[in-house]
């Protein structure tokens, strides 16, 4: 074979040998660039995700707490009236407790609605009673059964 046939032979194996040799230094560089993007905005999703279902926990959570807080009541309708030893009032509460937020104040001989009875009872006042939930002119709260008079 003549020289310049041979060289013209050896140029078309390197021709097509750099065509097979796959991705150059700089393309793969890129491409692990990309990975690295695309794998850093999986991990921020990924988190993002998380965060969502904990605060979904956390929030159903605090709204089954809530409903534990919640009394438990027996349904009644019965009339009263409010009866103070001082002919003062007595205060509408939001939860049946002490320290619950007051609604409003119920003035002496007022009458109610008794709409819930509970089984939260305690000694107030030296007077023995339970919570009651009653709607009455200013709304709807609980108030403690021993200032009541029942018809």
């Amino acid at each position: 074979m003549k020289k310049a046939h041979i060289a013209a032979l050896m140029a078309s194996v390197l021709a097509l040998t750099a065509c097979n040799q796959g991705p150059s230094e700089a393309e793969l560089e890129l491409k692990k660039k990309e990975l690295e993007l695309k794998e850093r905005e999986l991990a921020q999703q990924t988190n993002q995700i998380n965060m969502d279902v904990k605060r979904a926990q956390l929030a159903e959570e605090a709204r089954q707490n809530e409903l534990a807080k919640r009394p438990t009541e027996r349904v009644v309708r019965q009339q009263a009236v409010v009866v103070t030893q001082s002919g003062s009032n007595v205060i509408l509460r939001a939860l049946p407790s002490r320290s619950a937020a007051a609604r409003a104040k119920i003035f002496d001989s007022e009458q109610v609605w008794i709409v819930g009875e509970t089984e939260k009872c305690e000694i107030i006042s030296n007077h023995k009673g339970c919570w009651v939930k009653v709607q009455s002119s200013v709304g709807e709260g609980y108030l403690f059964d021993a200032y009541l008079q029942r018809f």
